[in-house]
């Protein structure tokens, strides 16, 4: 399986002769599929349904006008991807360890196994939040304000190699900066509903990036740790709103 993969790759490559492509491409192979389709959605919008064929391969190409973030839907799983005008993308993935075995070939790969990258380490900041919800607040902010300067620092060091666009570049720094209010929001949860006498300790500047936040960001309504935080951030909210309503 993995030698059709890298043949799609060659394929695909083999097609850009030219400067630039004059349509992009989107294609990959999934390993034991649920269905016969993958879907590509963007902005919630359907693009197209796309077949796979015998050999559980799928092509697609199309004329996007800009560079984007795009969804691909293989039920009952989904994922976000990056397309640039021109890109011939490629990907393989399991369906048994579907985020975990999604990576990706040709143009725009090294954009899309960051994405990937970061999704999976979001996941385990889930059981991390677990885990340090008992200490203090003081040491929560440590622990995470550590972890936010590593990741800056890792995207510092890919770009350098990679060259991101500027879109992308952002969308790489507020996926790591939504992650990290997130996991302020998460913690604030649970310490309010196990701990409250705690959430007295939080300092006055813990929500401060509630300041600056654009809750319009359209471009990213595809992406996890953005959407997460707002959920969060909402219930949070909602808690807080009605705390004040009983005080009064």
């Amino acid at each position: 399986m993995r030698f059709l993969f890298l043949c799609l790759i060659i394929i695909c490559l083999s097609c850009t002769t030219t400067p630039k492509r004059q349509s992009t491409f989107f294609g990959g192979h999934i390993v034991n599929p649920n269905s016969n389709v993958v879907i590509l959605e963007h902005n919630d919008q359907l693009i197209d349904t796309i077949p796979l064929d015998t050999n559980y391969n799928f092509s697609y190409e199309f004329s996007p006008e800009e560079e984007s973030i795009y969804t691909f839907h293989h039920y009952p799983e989904s994922q976000t991807i990056y397309l640039n005008p021109g890109d011939s993308l490629v990907l393989r993935v399991n369906t048994l360890e579907f985020d975990e075995s999604l990576s990706f070939g040709g143009t725009s790969s090294q954009e899309n196994n960051f994405l990937i990258d970061m999704f999976l380490m979001n996941e385990q900041d889930n059981d991390l939040v677990l885990s340090y919800y008992k200490i203090a607040p003081g040491h929560f902010i440590e622990k995470t304000d550590s972890i936010l300067d590593l990741r800056h620092q890792d995207l510092k060091k890919l770009n350098s190699k990679a060259k991101f666009t500027s879109y992308f570049k952002n969308i790489a720094k507020l996926s790591i900066d939504y992650e990290h209010y997130d996991m302020r929001e998460r913690y604030a949860f649970l310490m309010k509903k196990y701990v409250p006498t705690t959430f007295d300790e939080f300092p006055n500047q813990y929500f401060k990036y509630r300041e600056h936040i654009d809750f319009n960001t359209t471009h990213l309504t595809s992406n996890f740790s953005y959407m997460r935080f707002l959920d969060n951030f909402l219930r949070n909210k909602s808690i807080e709103n009605c705390d004040v309503e009983d005080r009064d």
